[in-house]
């Protein structure tokens, strides 16, 4: 769907490796918008449209594995969450 690399939680895509690099997660609509403060943060855009529950990270914002993982974990909690 997202043009790389997938991972999945009980059926339910959760992060994804971007296609032009970084990585694609998934995340709570209450919590985007103070995501996106965040340095190397921005919206996901497919089809010229603008995701409301996924966000681009850029890989110097992934760089380290505590870095990395604490995005993982930010999409399997909300996909999770997700019925």
């Amino acid at each position: 769907m997202f043009g790389g690399l997938s991972f999945l939680v009980d059926g339910r895509l959760a992060v994804a490796v971007g296609g032009q690099g970084g990585l694609l997660v998934q995340v709570a609509s209450g919590d985007r918008d103070g995501l996106l403060a965040e340095p190397g943060v921005a919206p996901m855009v497919m089809g010229g449209r603008e995701s409301r529950s996924w966000l681009h990270v850029h890989v110097d914002a992934v760089g380290t594995d505590e870095r990395l993982r604490v995005w993982v974990d930010r999409g399997l909690a909300t996909a999770r969450t997700r019925a």
